[in-house]
């Protein structure tokens, strides 16, 4: 399950299921271009023809939902495509030229102590950035977990208001195992429940 996508808790789940399959076939898709980007990634989700998209996605399992036999199912995926990845507008053009990108994964690889990374967000935003911060904030914990044990190192995962972000699928786990990575973790709620 991918945060950027939240389990719904009403309604069919396959329009869900269906977004998430062509989201994932897509980026998977463009992870070897040596040119994408965001922009790229929203412009071939969102953008392209249906026909052109289901030529890209042909030979995954994203290719079936957007076969072209049934252009209503096709037209209600998309739409529920677009309502979860427009937060990756957030996105465009964080990349500089001649700067090598930031990757999550990498930063906690390679990590000291005096390193720390921030995720936030101000009220105005925070529905927006919601689907954001819960992706960044499950990567960084499978990182965590992917690292060699340690006790010597220390990465703080800090999380106040917890039940504001979109459902973390490895945060269970990452509680309980974390700390033998040298992951440690703050929890702050207000709801006792």
């Amino acid at each position: 399950m991918l945060p950027l996508f939240p389990d719904v808790k009403s309604g069919d789940p396959f329009w869900l299921m269906s977004a998430r399959l062509l989201f994932v076939a897509t980026a998977e898709h463009m992870r070897s271009h040596p040119d994408r980007s965001i922009k790229k990634l929203l412009q071939r989700l969102l953008s392209i023809s249906l026909a052109e998209l289901y030529d890209f996605v042909q030979g995954t399992d994203a290719a079936n939902p957007v076969d072209g036999s049934i252009e209503k199912t096709e037209m209600n995926i998309r739409t529920v495509l677009s309502a979860y990845v427009k937060a990756l507008r957030y996105c465009q053009g964080l990349g500089k030229e001649g700067k090598p990108p930031f990757s999550i994964r990498e930063w906690v690889q390679n990590a000291d102590e005096d390193t720390w990374i921030f995720i936030s967000s101000d009220g105005r935003l925070h529905t927006a950035l919601k689907p954001l911060i819960s992706t960044w904030l499950n990567i960084s914990m499978q990182s965590v977990l992917a690292l060699t044990p340690s006790r010597e190192s220390r990465i703080w995962t800090v999380l106040d208001e917890l039940p504001s972000l979109h459902k973390l699928p490895v945060i269970s786990d990452y509680l309980f195992e974390a700390r033998k990575f040298g992951g440690a973790t703050l929890i702050g709620i207000q709801n006792f429940s």
